[in-house]
């Protein structure tokens, strides 16, 4: 899940940064409520629990705590958004993840991190600009006692053996075992996967297409060109600030360089 403010436009997190305060009520609202999603969307139905899960070591009170959060800097949705990833990974996640192409390093801002930040109830000492460096935020926040390689590693290293523990993946469900990028037949042996025979005609890439088009929960029901379908969100904010429309975030419009109020309401707000 992606986690988007629906009340403010923020840039990315280092303008949380200028009223830390604020910033903390925000995204301890913004996680509750991506957890209520989560519990009563997903965990709470049974047949996809007892799927994804090894209910037998799990209960889904357990899975709060292993959720990979994470801002990413820069944004890849055009605004600051918290990334909610709910073990398990699937394998090809997992595997991009321990080849450290996934929560990138210097990219992946976890979520914890920003919040200790947060709690030091200090706010960045000069007015946050769009091209602010992001290394000079977090030296000087390592400064401070919030070392960002110290919680980096700590969050990747946990993402992982989460996603190890959340898994209850059948290898009698999947096709294809993708060794050195080429999809092989393979068995089960001992507990390990072992890859046989490559099979040169099948494309990888068009194989995690259809993968991922039967697994994603988005857009569902499929339209009669097999598309996704959606729908905007059902109450709107009206297209400009203030009431019924959208609230500024402290020192977002500070600076020219940023976008304009009016092309930010037309984007965001639908019109």
């Amino acid at each position: 899940l992606n986690g988007i403010s629906a009340k403010y436009y923020i840039p990315d997190w280092r303008f949380l940064l200028s009223d830390p305060p604020a910033a903390r009520r925000l995204l301890e609202g913004m996680e509750e409520e991506l957890w209520n999603v989560t519990e009563s969307q997903y965990l709470e139905n049974e047949a996809f629990w007892n799927y994804i899960y090894p209910a037998h070591r799990l209960k889904p009170r357990d899975v709060r705590s292993k959720v990979i959060k994470s801002f990413n800097f820069p944004p890849s949705q055009f605004q600051m958004h918290i990334q909610w990833v709910v073990p398990p990974l699937f394998p090809f996640q997992h595997h991009m993840a321990e080849i450290r192409n996934h929560f990138h390093e210097d990219r992946a801002f976890p979520f914890d991190y920003v919040m200790e930040i947060l709690k030091l109830n200090i706010p960045y000492p000069t007015c946050i600009k769009d091209d602010t460096p992001i290394s000079e935020i977090v030296e000087f926040y390592d400064k401070q006692g919030v070392v960002y390689k110290d919680h980096w590693h700590a969050f990747y290293e946990k993402a992982l053996a989460d996603s190890i523990e959340c898994s209850n993946w059948n290898p009698e469900e999947f096709e294809y075992l993708v060794h050195d990028g080429k999809a092989h037949s393979f068995s089960s042996e001992g507990g390990c996967l072992v890859p046989k025979s490559a099979d040169p005609s099948v494309n990888t890439a068009d194989i995690q297409k259809k993968d991922c088009q039967l697994m994603q929960n988005y857009g569902r029901p499929y339209g009669v060109d097999g598309r996704p379908t959606g729908t905007y969100v059902k109450h709107a904010l009206m297209p400009h600030f203030g009431p019924g429309g959208m609230q500024e975030w402290p020192g977002v419009f500070a600076e020219p360089s940023l976008w304009d109020r009016a092309n930010l309401c037309k984007l965001f707000c639908g019109r």
